[in-house]
């Protein structure tokens, strides 16, 4: 019965601690440089030097790039947020971007990171302005539709995504076809915003090309290239025009990792139970200093186990 309950209260306590995040702000993927600098380094301060300027503008603009230092040391930074975002989200959604990156790209001399919302990329090249149309990252959905009308649908957003106007916000586009008797289907496409129209044209063209042949007739999908990205859902994942967001990706994937967390949880609840109560039978055979050392090793393995499970949930 003691046990039960101590299982309980940690279960609580755990689901408790756990790090919420606005949708714009999950974690889809990030790359990082195999070269790295030395901690103290003219590369070091000027990379915190561009992460606070770009910070700094990412209240008043939704695109931005920068540089600081020269020769060896120069470094080349932009974010850019989803078109749809407003400047607080869009503020929210880099600052996250930045403390993401910095734990999973510990002192590389290049990073990118892309949440729902936003991306950010660093690097000691000037990348600005250069045409990069290759394959990045996807992702599709495992469930797939044979609907006719569905299929049709989504025919017709990829037509639309395909080509950017210039009166486009850095390229970003939101379409849907259908309507209530026959179903919807989203369709949101954004390029970097340092492209011009007719790059951001091609980049869109492949990247709607390379979503049509990795995802199929999946019910959602996504395709990111270097400057340029094209999704789609049943269900909305943009806000309206009140600043509200419409729905989520529709996809099945925020409820799979809600589960995952949920799951992962209780196991590690359990660990801890079973953890507790071996140490229960540690101390009854007395406080001799072994036993004291054994302790002491274990609760310290275990503590750092338990920072990795938590770094992992906050990337879910």
């Amino acid at each position: 019965m003691e046990t039960s309950r101590v299982f309980w209260l940690i279960a609580v306590v755990l689901l408790a601690l756990i790090p919420t995040r606005p949708v714009e702000s999950q974690f889809v993927y990030e790359g990082c440089s195999q070269e790295q600098y030395s901690s103290g380094s003219n590369y070091e301060n000027n990379l915190n030097s561009l992460l606070g300027i770009l910070l700094r503008q990412a209240s008043s603009a939704d695109y931005y790039n920068a540089s600081v230092g020269s020769g060896g040391d120069a470094i080349y930074g932009l974010y850019d947020c989803r078109g749809d975002l407003g400047s607080d989200d869009c503020a929210n959604c880099i600052k996250n971007a930045m403390s993401q990156i910095s734990n999973v790209c510990l002192r590389t001399r290049g990073a990118r990171i892309q949440l729902d919302g936003c991306f950010m990329h660093y690097d000691r090249i000037n990348f600005f302005g250069q045409t990069d149309n290759s394959f990045i990252y996807k992702t599709c959905s495992e469930t797939l539709s044979s609907d006719y009308n569905f299929n049709n649908h989504l025919n017709t957003i990829m037509g639309s995504l395909m080509t950017a106007s210039s009166g486009d916000n850095n390229g970003f586009r939101l379409t849907t076809a259908g309507d209530s008797s026959t179903g919807f289907v989203h369709g949101l496409a954004q390029c970097e915003g340092d492209l011009s129209v007719s790059d951001c044209n091609n980049c869109m063209n492949a990247a709607v090309q390379k979503l049509k042949s990795v995802c199929g007739t999946a019910v959602s999908g996504q395709v990111y290239l270097s400057k340029c990205y094209v999704r789609y859902a049943q269900d909305g994942f943009y806000r309206d025009s009140s600043g509200t967001g419409n729905s989520s990706s529709g996809n099945g994937d925020d409820a799979g990792k809600t589960v995952a967390i949920i799951i992962g949880l209780l196991a590690g609840v359990a660990l801890i139970v079973v953890f507790i109560s071996f140490l229960k039978q540690v101390f009854k055979r007395g406080h001799n200093k072994g036993n004291y050392s054994t302790c002491k090793t274990l609760i310290s393995v275990f503590l750092s186990f338990l920072i990795q499970v938590f770094k992992h949930i906050q990337h879910l």
